[in-house]
């Protein structure tokens, strides 16, 4: 299964600009990994929902993109949860379905059919938590 580089970074890169916080992307020595270097010039790997945790609880001091204060940790679990949610179940399978209805050369019906059925399931978990 090929999984499109942009993707990740795209969604931690989001957050780096929405929090102000410097960054740049290079490429892995390895040519195959996308790394970040941030403030403390150490390269990490774009493991998106570790990435987004680490932002929101270390530079979201203001609770302006994650949980409210008020909520305090109930909010913080809740808040993780969605996001993992978003990052895991949801946009994964989405994702998915972009790209192999409209990135592949040759479309595998069967490869597209799978991936479409997860998609509807997540939405329906989202439909049932939001009703």
């Amino acid at each position: 299964m090929f999984i499109p580089r942009v993707l990740t970074p795209s969604k931690v890169a989001i957050l780096f600009g929405a929090l102000e916080l410097p960054y740049n992307v290079k490429l892995w020595t390895f040519g195959t990994d996308e790394v970040s270097f941030g403030q403390s010039e150490r390269p990490f790997s774009w493991e998106n929902m570790a990435c987004l945790n680490y932002l929101l609880w270390v530079y979201d001091l203001g609770n302006v993109f994650g949980a409210s204060s008020e909520e305090e940790e109930k909010g913080k679990v809740e808040m993780d949860q969605w996001i993992s949610f978003l990052v895991s179940t949801m946009g994964l399978m989405i994702g998915q379905c972009n790209w192999i209805r409209y990135y592949i050369a040759i479309l595998i019906e069967d490869d597209y059919k799978r991936y479409e059925a997860q998609a509807y399931r997540s939405l329906d978990v989202l439909k049932e938590q939001l009703i």
